[in-house]
């Protein structure tokens, strides 16, 4: 049995490299992939294992000791919570995305909880996703720079940006700045030099490559963090050396390919000075804060629970039209799933978590805040490839980090 969740394991990561090409489209708003079917099937090979390790009574506990606490504040929560949650049963496909996101929780818990792979079986399989993920970005933009047949498809115009096989450089970026977070993590695991330095080559290029502004200023914002930490510890985790030779080849090489790239495909996607694109998102995000009711920011409107004014939506351009319906921004995401309230308790729930990372000097920490810092863009927490591949991180350096 164990070897047939390990198959099945692999051949959902080898899934989740594949993205968007084993989508299987329902309709226009419902689609599931591959993966989902293989997580399914996992789930339920693991339900009797599953009941053992998942225990309601620690659950009780743990809302117990907060109702002690804060007795009206903790059955507040859970009304509002619980309210929120039925609103999303009314429409067929938020139940779908919350079904979808429940069964991916769910994976992550199970996939920790049995520990399918050893530590070093968990390294090199993180090592080789993301080189993977790398290799298919690299050949979709030097054998297909222009994507934009894609948009007849309802896919946004991405023309001469690498997309990879997820078909969105947000995404695809924030994967890579993953990979190289978590390889650069494990540098002095990896016993083989040529294989650190091309990995890192070609995620670094391929983030390049995808022109994200967004994943190149989380990426900077945590590296200045990182370094304003080193400095005051007087502790280098790399070798001056090693980042000042790193630094300059990235500067280098970035600088050449962008002339280069932008002399050959001139693009007003390839445009790092645009803002066109900066003022739509605006602009959305005006008509969504407006648009918010009453009962919005009391409870929300549920899970995945799309609404917006119709005349509102046709004043806009097609490129707004695809991401109306919810707001980018993830706070603004959480307020219209579940209200302030609720909302308020999550952002402090995340700081706490945040700073527990921050003093144990995990990795986790800037994995989580590239994380958040992109979602104030885009709506990545809750896109399906970002959460398995966030989980299958948070995996893979939960367990590396046990005693």
């Amino acid at each position: 049995m164990k070897l047939f969740k390990r198959l099945l394991v692999l051949a959902i990561i080898t899934s989740l490299s594949l993205g968007q090409l084993t989508r299987i489209t329902i309709n226009p708003t419902a689609a599931f992939y591959f993966h989902d079917i293989l997580i399914m099937i996992f789930l339920i090979f693991s339900w009797p294992n599953f009941q053992k390790n998942f225990s309601f009574a620690k659950i009780k506990k743990i809302i117990a000791q907060k109702y002690q606490n804060r007795p009206v504040l903790t059955v507040s929560l859970i009304f509002i919570f619980l309210l929120s949650l039925s609103q999303t049963f009314f429409s067929l496909t938020a139940s779908l995305y919350l079904c979808r996101f429940i069964v991916y929780v769910l994976f992550i818990f199970v996939v920790w909880q049995e520990k399918i792979f050893s530590r070093h079986e968990w390294r090199q399989l993180i090592q080789m996703f993301f080189f993977v993920l790398a290799i298919f970005g690299l050949l979709q933009y030097f054998f297909l720079p222009d994507p934009s047949f894609l948009e007849n498809l309802g896919w946004d115009d991405h023309r001469y940006r690498l997309i990879g096989t997820w078909f969105d450089p947000a995404f695809t970026a924030l994967a890579y700045v993953f990979g190289l977070i978590y390889l650069i993590w494990q540098q002095k695991n990896i016993n083989s030099k040529i294989f650190f330095y091309l990995n890192f080559v070609c995620l670094s290029l391929a983030l390049l490559l995808t022109y994200s502004r967004s994943a190149f200023l989380a990426l900077g914002l945590i590296t200045l963090i990182y370094f304003l930490r080193t400095f005051k510890n007087k502790k280098f985790a790399f070798s001056k050396k090693f980042l000042f030779i790193t630094i300059s080849s990235l500067l280098i090489i970035g600088s050449f390919i962008f002339i280069v790239l932008a002399i050959k495909y001139p693009s007003d996607s390839t445009n790092l000075l645009r803002t066109n694109s900066i003022e739509s998102r605006l602009k959305m995000l005006q008509l969504q804060w407006q648009n918010f009711s009453y009962k919005t920011w009391l409870i929300g409107d549920g899970f995945f629970v799309a609404r917006f004014p119709q005349t509102e939506l046709e004043s806009l351009n097609m490129a707004a039209k695809k991401t109306m319906p919810f707001p980018d921004n993830f706070f603004l995401l959480l307020i219209s799933f579940f209200g302030l309230p609720l909302t308020t308790f999550f952002c402090y729930s995340i700081y706490k978590q945040l700073k527990k990372w921050w003093f144990e000097k995990s990795v986790l920490f800037y994995l989580a805040l590239e994380l958040l810092i992109v979602a104030q863009f885009n709506q990545t927490v809750f896109q399906p490839f970002i959460i398995l591949t966030f989980g299958l991180l948070l995996i893979a350096i939960k367990q590396d980090s046990a005693v």
